[in-house]
């Protein structure tokens, strides 16, 4: 898998942990909702079903997916989810629900690691060191420190994992790996220069469908409005008062629903339909911020 300089690294940091990592779902209001079964995570701008893929936000989107704990794309398609935590089912949604799509026209659109699918940003990966690599935010490919966006102030690190040499977070005094519910873990410096601890999420791991998942383990997986690992699935589920974001009614399958459009209030949505936080139009989409580069925002049935 290809790793390329980002401009808007947290951007996409977040977008990829949207809802369990706690990024602002600002970025990218893809909720933890777009499980597409399987090991579908929690999150994804697309996916309607079939095998799932993994917050999860998306993310930004982690989204997620986050956050959910960085899910992926699953079923027929979708972009990077949110954060996903792995899933246990597909969730129906209304018949005209509708939601800010990234919508892409070439393969030069997406993020490396990404192709172009039928207008959608879709991930593929050949082995877990792929979603690995995703998933624990190592987007800048390196050779030193100094290559890295945060290697001038002690925040990044440039590492060598199973020969990828790319830049990793350093856990420090403001934010810990169990905050991105990463595990820390002593990896060598791609210099050779020695080891040295940083985040990686180490539940990553790719499908036979080439589809990345990130199932949670336990509840310290979860964050935000899905605290609630259900192990069986790998999937984290809100509970009875856990839903603040784009609604407040935990469902019986573990989803966050809104009840009225009044909730709908965080990222490109404005309305309530049938219990799930959506758009109304292309307006609602215009001013926030893609993943991939080359995406603009449409709203349309995911």
């Amino acid at each position: 898998m290809g790793i390329k300089r980002s401009e808007t690294y947290l951007a996409l940091f977040c977008a990829l942990s949207l809802t369990v990592w706690g990024c602002d779902s600002s970025s990218d209001d893809r909720p933890a909702m777009m499980a597409t079964g399987g090991n579908a995570g929690q999150g994804g701008s697309g996916g309607t079903g079939g095998s799932g893929g993994g917050d999860a936000s998306s993310d930004a989107g982690d989204t997620t997916a986050e956050n959910g704990d960085m899910g992926t794309t699953g079923g027929s398609g979708g972009s990077a989810g949110t954060g996903g935590t792995g899933g246990g089912g597909g969730l129906v949604l209304p018949d005209d629900y509708q939601l800010c799509q990234e919508r892409c026209e070439a393969d030069d659109d997406c993020l490396d690691g990404h192709t172009c699918n039928d207008g959608v940003c879709t991930q593929n990966c050949g082995t877990d060191r792929d979603c690995i690599a995703i998933f624990s935010a190592w987007i800048d490919s390196c050779e030193t420190d100094s290559d890295c966006p945060g290697g001038t102030n002690g925040t990044q690190a440039c590492i060598n994992y199973d020969g990828l040499n790319a830049c990793a977070i350093i856990p420090n005094d403001f934010i810990g790996c169990d905050t991105l519910t990463m595990a820390e873990l002593e990896l060598n410096r791609a210099d050779g220069t020695g080891a040295i601890r940083v985040c990686v999420q180490d539940r990553a791991a790719c499908d036979g469908a080439g589809n990345c998942a990130v199932p949670c383990g336990n509840d310290s997986h979860c964050l935000g409005d899905y605290p609630s690992c259900d192990v069986e699935s790998g999937r984290c589920k809100c509970t009875a008062d856990s839903c603040q974001t784009n609604g407040t009614l935990c469902g019986d399958d573990g989803f966050c629903r809104c009840r009225n459009d009044g909730e709908c209030t965080t990222g490109p949505v404005d309305v309530c339909i049938d219990g799930f936080c959506g758009c109304s139009g292309d307006a609602v989409c215009e001013g926030s911020q893609t993943a991939h580069p080359g995406t603009t925002l449409t709203c349309s049935e995911p």
